[in-house]
């Protein structure tokens, strides 16, 4: 045991970082940004999920379609407004994703 590991309380741990445990799915990340930066392309997600994806050729595994079926108009437009590339950083910008995703998880607990 290290010095600094005698040092601290007993049950506590060292932080090396923030690490969300939450693994953001990759398709459904594109297309929120894509989203986020193309009004068009927001519309026709709104007004039909399947067939804006389809027309951008976006493929989703089976729990991101869910997830982004499962979404009420509401949650999906702030998600999107959360990742407006004039509101962000990088590292804003995946903090965004998983905070919007992560806000929406009690919709999601029937998702694999």
């Amino acid at each position: 045991m290290s010095e600094r590991e005698r040092k601290r309380p007993v049950g506590s741990h060292e932080r090396t970082g923030i690490k969300s445990e939450m693994v953001v799915p990759v398709n459904l990340e594109r297309v929120l940004l894509e989203a986020a930066q193309n009004s068009v392309f927001y519309r026709e997600l709104t007004a039909d999920r399947a067939q804006a994806l389809a027309r951008k050729g976006y493929q989703l595994r089976a729990s991101e379609q869910a997830m982004l079926s499962a979404l009420p108009q509401s949650a999906l437009y702030k998600m999107v407004e959360r990742l407006k590339p004039e509101k962000l950083t990088k590292s804003a910008f995946a903090k965004g994703v998983v905070t919007a995703l992560a806000g929406s998880l009690p919709i999601f607990s029937g998702c694999e």
